[in-house]
């Protein structure tokens, strides 16, 4: 939108609205959704409000960037160590205070985040362009070079790239070993990555030059210069705010939480790529944003100082043993204002060989297989029986790890991604199994993650864990449990002198922030009390009257330094749920029912009605509702353009069980599969081609595999069909025969 451009349509705000949703609710930071819920009871609006601060190419400038948050990052780590003991279930000497790391972090106004998302449609392609393949984390989701305004998606969906950045240096490094090459594995991480990025290199003439080159015409350099400068001045914004809360003068970095600040990251490093992968010797190179991992022939390294320099351009004027940084220069990165470095101590450099160097690598590569196991999508017994949720929760010092990796803080994160995981599978169950069954099982997975939490006392490692166990409790009613919680979190951070008495002390950059000013430590409690009052919410039973709410929030619950009432508690619950930012599944939880003649259905629609591809989308999804209300299923009976911006609409198999309902009756339309494929693409905003059915006739379908009627290559094995089974309730006879083809049993197969 430079100047004389034309101003977005409503329809194109619209979709950026639905991608930046989608974006900022999976970020999973629980901050910031009941604004976005807000903003979308009132969306149009909001959206016309929004059309008129864009025009004449204003683009970030007329617009609130967001708030801002003091955010916990991981407890300081002390100068003089522990001197070699190790406590456990003991308190130190000096208290249970513990100085913490803090960062800054924006929670994106939704007028900010939608402009970001109309920013990444139109140059987000051709940035991302610029990156290497070896760049795995935060890519955009392109299709063709683009962005799709109508997938849903605008990042790639990040296990699949992180299992990549873990699996491929390995597989690099077995092979070469294989070959009888001695091999160096080194691994890193830069410290305080966003906040050492200056951005101003987004209007450096070599990234311009770069830009033309893949090309970018005149026209686009323009409009790029007009639209970066006013993002950029909205990052000065962010500095002016982030400066007062955190006490600390803040000139340089990207917010971390704009959906920008992701792709500027990666671009603020693509120097750095192209340099690592140039090195002679390297075998494989991967970055996941701030993460490195290089795989090199060993050349004779001698120390961890001279291995880094030589693949990282260091800093000739900072001498690594007397800082214990690794600072990178900037200069030969053109990076100029950045200050990129990384920790000594977070630095590992594994020199392999012969057969103990292959057995290392196939030992990290199967605890790595192990943690990101396809099977803990579903119910993972580990959870269930004996010690399995403590035991992933922490395994206590290195050599007791169950998972050997390349250093202790990739094996820390996953085996919390183990706990995610195995507490997932708690969720899951919880839904599907008898309520009172649940609230037992849930409550005695909860004691055994409680006495770990407390054990530790490592309540900013602990803090997402300990939020999502409250829900959990919340969602199985387990009052007890989730009175237990709220407790032990007053006693850390319910107030700001709570958090003095437990955090001595404040750091950003490694920096100590002045004791003294108040700020820092009330916008630190503002974030946590957010934290959990949006927790809460994402949860509570919709059906809970306002009275019920209070006997199990007696007084309410303080945030900040007022206590919420109930009435407050359900009316956020009620705007979470209506916008579809719940942590329960919207069938499982859905508003109370209304006629179905008091959905607007008009609602938005005139906006939409010139763009076609949406509006043929819509007219679809209208389809998909009538069959909702004809099964009497108030779960998606809504207007079409608000199903369309659910976050986690029906999947194939629930809406394919609404579409074939009564089939056994009715038999099969020819176009029943055509139809289905149809509605899917509309309602989850896919691109399917193929239909998973063919009708040869009104009793008969043929299901073919994925792979049938396609040729082979060469030693391919053949797909089988996948199958899905839906939450099926059927009597235990029903299974036992279905199971053992009992003779004469109605449910054989």
């Amino acid at each position: 939108m430079s100047k004389g451009s034309k101003v977005p349509s409503i329809s194109e705000l619209y979709l950026a609205f639905r991608q930046a949703k989608s974006a900022l609710f999976f970020e999973k930071r629980g901050v910031g959704l009941v604004e976005l819920a807000a903003y979308e009871e009132s969306l149009p609006d909001n959206l016309k409000s929004l059309q008129a601060k864009l025009s004449n190419g204003k683009w970030f400038d007329k617009l609130q960037v967001g708030e801002v948050w003091i955010v916990p990052k991981r407890f300081h780590a002390s100068p003089d160590g522990s001197g070699g003991l190790i406590r456990i279930g003991a308190s130190r000497e000096d208290g249970a205070a513990k100085p913490i790391e803090v960062q800054l972090r924006i929670t994106p106004h939704p007028d900010f985040a939608i402009a970001e998302v109309l920013y990444l449609w139109r140059f987000g392609g051709l940035l991302d362009s610029l990156l290497s393949s070896d760049v795995l984390g935060y890519r955009l989701d392109l299709r063709q070079g683009a962005v799709i305004p109508h997938r849903r998606w605008l990042f790639e969906y990040w296990p699949k790239r992180y299992q990549q950045f873990r699996s491929a240096p390995l597989s690099a490094a077995k092979f070469n070993l294989e070959l009888g090459d001695q091999t160096l594995i080194v691994s890193g991480d830069l410290a305080n990555f966003y906040e050492t990025i200056d951005p101003s290199f987004m209007l450096d003439r070599s990234l311009i030059a770069e830009l033309v080159s893949a090309g970018a015409d005149e026209y686009f350099i323009d409009e790029y210069r007009h639209a970066t400068v006013s993002l950029l001045g909205a990052y000065a914004k962010f500095y002016k705010v982030a400066s007062a809360r955190a006490a600390t003068p803040i000139r340089i970095g990207v917010p971390i939480g704009a959906l920008t600040s992701r792709l500027i990251a990666n671009l603020a490093l693509a120097p750095l790529d192209s340099h690592v992968a140039s090195r002679p010797g390297v075998i494989c190179y991967k970055r996941y944003v701030d993460d490195l991992v290089i795989v090199a022939d060993a050349d004779g390294e001698r120390d961890l100082a001279d291995t880094i320099r030589r693949f990282l351009p260091l800093n000739s004027n900072v001498d690594p043993s007397g800082t214990g940084v690794f600072r990178l220069d900037s200069e030969a990165l053109n990076r100029r204002g950045s200050e990129f470095e990384l920790q000594e101590r977070k630095v590992r450099a594994h020199h392999l060989a012969g057969v103990p160097g292959a057995d290392f690598v196939d030992a990290v590569a199967s605890d790595f297989a192990k943690a990101l196991s396809e099977r803990r999508a579903f119910v993972d017994s580990s959870t269930l029986v004996g010690d399995g949720v403590s035991h992933l929760i922490r395994a206590g010092n290195v050599e007791g790890s169950p998972l050997r990796v390349l250093r202790e803080a990739d094996r820390a994160r996953l085996e919390r991604f183990a706990l995610s995981t195995s507490l997932r599978s708690l969720e899951r169950v919880s839904s599907l199994i008898d309520h009172s069954e649940a609230r037992d099982l849930v409550r005695t997975s909860l004691e055994r993650v409680g006495r770990v939490l407390d054990a530790e006392d490592s309540w900013v490692n602990d803090l997402d864990v300990t939020l999502r166990l409250l829900k959990l409790a919340i969602c199985t009613g387990d009052w007890k449990s989730a009175k237990e919680l709220r407790k032990r979190t007053d006693r850390v951070w319910g107030s700001v002198d709570a958090l003095k008495a437990t955090t001595s002390k404040l750091y950003y950059r490694g920096n100590e922030i002045d004791s003294s000013r108040r700020a820092p430590w009330t916008w630190l409690r503002n974030y946590l009390h957010e934290r959990r009052l949006e927790a809460i919410c994402s949860c509570l039973p919709i059906g809970m009257d306002a009275k019920a709410i209070a006997s199990r929030f007696p007084g309410g619950l303080r945030v900040r330094t007022v206590e919420v009432k109930a009435t407050v508690l359900r009316r956020r619950a009620e705007q979470l749920a209506s916008a579809d930012l719940r942590s329960r599944d919207r069938e499982d939880d859905a508003l109370p029912s209304r006629n179905s003649t008091d959905v607007d259905r008009q609602w938005l629609r005139s906006g939409l009605s010139r763009n076609k591809e949406l509006a043929t989308r819509l007219q679809a999804i209208d389809e998909y509702i009538a069959k909702c209300e004809g099964v009497g299923d108030p779960s998606w009976i809504m207007p079409a353009a608000r199903l369309f911006l659910c976050t986690r609409p029906p999947s194939y198999f629930d809406i394919a069980r609404r579409w074939l309902f009564r089939v056994e009756d009715l038999g099969f339309d020819g176009s029943t599969f055509d139809d289905l494929i149809r509605i899917v693409n509309a309602v989850r905003g896919t691109e399917y081609k193929d239909a998973v059915g063919t009708v040869l006739d009104r009793s008969t379908i043929s299901i073919e595999r994925p792979s049938a009627g396609r040729p082979l290559e060469a030693g391919a094995v053949p797909m089988e069909p996948r199958i899905i089974l839906g939450n099926l309730v059927v009597d235990d006879a029903a299974w036992i025969g279905a199971a053992t083809r009992t003779r004469g049993s109605p449910y054989g197969a």
